[in-house]
């Protein structure tokens, strides 16, 4: 198929609805495992996408359309970087001069094209037409003439490649040289070499255009200043407009204002700006639609239109997933983005994501005239099952499988009324959700495994943890059920959250003297919506306060060894939910825990020795009947008295007693003996506090138990301080010390790379204030080095839509002053004296969009920019990255400005950190220094191997 050029150009109004970029909106989509691709390449016909799994030797063939694997081909060498061109796939193998044709479909070799050279890392060309170009690891040039299978080294130099996606008459190469690079020499140039301009942004990548005269490129433009840490090369499907990727533009050295974002060049002269690009990691353009898509470092993706590059919705993909820039593509026939972003076991988020795209029906009708008929807009659950049949009381053993539906078991086939917003079968090979002939959505025998591939409905997969096996006895259906042994949190998002009523249903079993429980909630356990829990053979609903409390009410009895199908019918604007066990409606409504105006999550708990067994998981849309309930008469046998929530009782996820939950929860004791105070209580109250204190200090009191295990590393906590939405997670990378400390026992310590942040019960919208103590030793972020970095965001979901941002690093306090659109410009603040404790405040005010810092009590800065556009912030979130230690003490959120009491800095102590080691100077295509869209350095790899698994730096 030949290039499809766009006729008439359709925006669709549902894709691009503003003018301005909004917050993010979740997307549909499912999800599949995939290792780091190689290299890929979408085939013309607009449903095949091909992977290289290159330690492997095998190309991945996935259908995006059905949204699962077709089939793998098994090739002589290790593949690696790809491009398309008619029915020819032209690969290159990892660490090889040479270049393979295959045939696009089948995967069978055509020819082998030895260029002579040193390693390919790239490969382009026009889908149709002219020569396919290599880059190789020393940036030099060479063109494949397809049709004779031979390879020509050219006069160009460049890493990075596109072709004129119109005409084919003219290559782009690009190169972000390592930042102790000076110079370049390109054959072509008057004076025979490229200034690289060098400054604290590192070393600037630059753009060459090639004009293609039969097999001789002739160098007819140049930008010597195209970004800072870019890693690829992209024109707009008009071939109007030309952009390095994954870097933001800067000015010179020599002098220049502004800056700090993507830029995008006029085609017919690189010297020439044509305006801000849309920045991120990887970007892609529709087929047909006047459509582009960015890859937001894994964790969003946003439309926009390529020829005015306004900004359309923006989409939340993931949290903290990975930011290699790798994989993103139009597929589906042009009616979703295919997004890689990650491969990590611990987030449940990363995988192969196929996003279905919001077209309108204009926007459909145009894409049919190229690719005909579409696939449905919103393609249904795969198999719904029916409720539970009481006919068998233990149901171990499922009906044989019909012919008629090889993945379904006969009473699985019809659905509610409502419709079915997700289900979880956990099968492998037949039961709910499972695709004939497509990859397994379960590992069947195995533990600490993710599961739930392709399963529709579902933000991400079920977590993997050690105590959580996917099992083939017993089973409910089909051929799999989940194993919960304590201690474990089994937890999975929907894709969207429920504001309305909605029910969730599951199929459970206890063996004797085991039990669980299920939350329904937001985010944690204390804003959670339902709760059930089987304890000791009985079945318990809690019957909340709203305020995090509420007391646990028996349903009935639980016996052992039996499956039972325990439900829960949510409304969320009452903030009220009924039960069904075993198919019959509980007459009682229950109150929420807490108030959460929206639920994303089931979350399912197992603690101590417990055992539980989990199958046919389904959320169901709008039930019939709603939470009405029949009235009861007289006693109801079924219900017994309320019993009080305990302290330590096993069936709650926190061990402390809860507290009902106030607006502006009151003040943590300071008066207790401890070491210096953080400042007296300030006029606007404490809306959250936290000391990371054992047993003396800031936050302590709180319950019986300590908030904070200090002397431990990996462990969340915080348990029992007001004003939090759940605990501080457990990191491998974070500690709970008692030394140094800045008050009462306890601090938080983190050490590169780690991450850790905490959301407050309520979303912020008006003015406030964050403060916390730090202290970064000599060795940690007082080092030289620019990557060892100590960081605070506060953000509403991650770090683009940040409203304050600030850090230290070479021994300097920096902030950012935000555009507003994801981005912005860092400015020294001053110095950060190593081994001291510091007060650092960030006084933010969300409506006007500004925020101000605060240094030890006095202002140091004023009306700096948020650098997203958040309606309402919700998290404070603290980074470590490199080699970089900082600590973390009396941490406040704050109603209005923050306390101006200077602080007494403490006594300086002993680092043990390491020296720093000299940087080591990388010959010519060694590793480079890549940057973010916002211009700060991180570490990745060279277009000469696979990126480094390592995260790279945020923002």
């Amino acid at each position: 198929m030949t290039t499809r050029r766009v006729t008439a150009l359709l925006l669709a109004a549902a894709v691009l609805t503003a003018l301005q970029p909004a917050a993010a909106e979740p997307i549909e989509g499912t999800m599949l495992p995939l290792p780091l691709p190689d290299g890929w390449a979408m085939l013309p016909d607009g449903v095949t996408l091909v992977v290289a799994q290159g330690e492997k030797g095998q190309l991945v063939y996935f259908d995006t359309v059905a949204e699962r694997e077709a089939k793998r081909v098994d090739v002589d060498f290790k593949p690696g970087p790809m491009a398309a061109q008619g029915n020819t796939l032209f690969v290159g193998a990892k660490g090889s001069s040479v270049v393979y044709a295959l045939d696009a479909k089948t995967g069978k070799l055509q020819k082998e094209i030895p260029l002579g050279g040193d390693a390919v890392v790239a490969l382009a060309c026009h889908p149709a037409k002219g020569a396919v170009y290599a880059s190789t690891t020393t940036y030099k040039v060479y063109a494949i003439d397809p049709a004779a299978g031979t390879a020509a080294k050219t006069r160009a130099t460049g890493s990075f490649l596109a072709v004129d996606p119109v005409t084919a008459a003219a290559l782009y190469t690009g190169v972000q040289p390592p930042r102790d690079f000076r110079e370049v020499f390109i054959e072509d140039l008057p004076d025979g070499r490229v200034k690289v301009f060098v400054d604290r942004w590192g070393a600037r990548g630059f753009i060459l255009k090639y004009e293609v005269n039969g097999k001789e490129l002739k160098l007819v433009s140049t930008q010597k200043n195209a970004a800072a840490g870019g890693h690829g090369l992209a024109v707009t499907p008009d071939g109007k407009k030309v952009m390095m990727l994954g870097g933001a533009w800067h000015p010179p050295v020599e002098g220049g204002t502004g800056g700090g974002h993507a830029v995008a060049f006029s085609a017919d002269n690189l010297e020439s700006m044509v305006g801000e690009a849309p920045g991120g990691t990887d970007v892609a353009f529709h087929p047909v639609l006047n459509l582009g898509v960015v890859n937001r470092e894994g964790r969003a993706v946003q439309l926009f239109n390529p020829k005015s590059l306004v900004l359309g919705t923006r989409y939340e993909v993931a949290k903290g997933a990975d930011e290699r820039a790798v994989l993103v593509t139009f597929a589906g026939k042009g009616t979703k983005v295919v997004l890689w972003n990650g491969d990590n076991p611990k987030n449940p988020q990363e995988g192969l994501h196929f996003l279905q795209l919001p077209l309108s029906a204009g926007d459909r009708a145009a894409v049919e005239k190229v690719y005909g008929k579409l696939p449905p807009t919103r393609p249904p659950v795969a198999v719904v099952p029916t409720p539970v049949k009481k006919a068998d009381p233990t149901l171990t053993t499922p009906a044989p499988v019909k012919k008629a539906d090889p993945g379904t078991s006969p009473d699985q086939t019809a659905g509610p009324p409502g419709g079915v917003i997700a289900a979880a079968g956990f099968n492998m090979k037949k039961g709910l959700n499972v695709t004939p002939g497509g990859p397994a959505a379960y590992p069947l025998g195995q533990s600490n495994a993710q599961g739930g591939f392709g399963e529709r409905g579902w933000k991400g997969v079920w977590p993997a943890g050690p105590n959580a096996t996917f099992v083939t006895d017993p089973v409910y259906e089909g051929d799999g059920a989940v194993k919960l042994t304590g201690t474990v949190g089994f937890a999975r998002d929907f894709a969207r959250e429920q504001t309305g009523t909605f029910s969730v249903e599951a199929v459970v079993r206890v063996p004797g003297g085991g039990g669980g429980g299920c939350y329904v909630q937001n985010t944690s356990a204390e804003d959670s919506a339902a709760m059930w829990t089987i304890d000791r053979g009985k079945l318990k609903a809690l019957n909340g306060n709203g305020g995090g409390g509420g007391n646990w009410e028996v349903v009935g009895d639980f016996p052992a060894d039996t499956w039972k199908k325990v439900a829960v019918v949510v409304d969320v604007p009452a903030r009220k939910w009924v039960m069904e066990f075993d198919g019959k409606r509980v007459p009682k409504q229950f109150g929420f825990r807490g108030r959460p105006s929206s639920v994303q999550r089931v979350s399912y708990l197992v603690e101590g020795s417990a055992v539980m067994y989990l199958d046919a998981i389904r959320v169901i849309a709008s039930p019939p009947g709603g939470i009405a309930v029949a009235p009861v008469k007289g006693d109801d046998p079924t219900l017994t008295t309320p019993t009080p929530m305990k302290k330590g009782d096993p069936t709650l996820t926190t061990p402390t007693p809860m507290k009902k939950a106030t607006p502006t929860p009151p003040t943590p004791d300071l008066t207790k003996k401890a070491e210096p105070p953080p400042g007296p209580v300030p006029p606007g109250g404490v809306i959250a506090a936290t000391g990371f204190n054992a047993t003396k200090g800031l936050g302590t009191g709180n319950g019986a138990q300590p908030s904070y295990p200090v002397g431990k590393a990996n462990v969340l906590g915080g348990y029992g301080e007001p004003g939090w939405s759940g605990a501080w997670p457990a990191k491998e990378r974070t500690e709970y010390v008692a030394d140094p400390v800045f008050e009462g026992d306890g601090a938080l310590k983190l050490t590169g790379t780690a991450q850790c942040g905490r959301a407050w019960s309520r979303p912020q919208t008006g003015k406030f204030t964050v403060e916390a103590m730090i202290r970064v030793p000599a060795g940690g972020g007082g080092r030289a080095a620019a990557e060892d970095l100590c960081s605070c965001y506060v953000w509403e979901t991650n770090h683009t839509n940040t409203a304050s941002m600030w850090r230290v690093a070479g021994g300097m306090l920096k902030a950012m002053d935000g555009d507003g659109r994801g981005d912005g410009r860092w400015r020294d603040v001053g110095p950060f004296r190593p081994d001291v404790w510091h007060k650092v405040a960030v006084e933010i005010d969300v409506p006007a969009k500004k925020w101000a810092l605060d240094l030890d009590g006095k202002r140091v800065l004023e009306q700096y920019g948020f650098r997203g556009n958040p309606a309402a912030l919700r998290e404070v979130n603290y980074l470590v990255e490199g080699r970089a230690v900082m600590y973390v003490d009396a941490v406040r959120v704050i109603a209005g400005g923050p306390s101006r009491t200077p602080t007494r800095p403490r006594r300086r102590w002993a680092s043990t950190a390491a020296t720093t080691t000299a940087r080591s100077v990388r010959p010519r295509g060694a590793s480079t220094g890549r940057r973010s869209s916002s211009g700060s350095s991180s570490s990745t790899s060279s277009p000469s191997s696979p990126p480094s698994s390592s995260p790279a730096r945020r923002g």
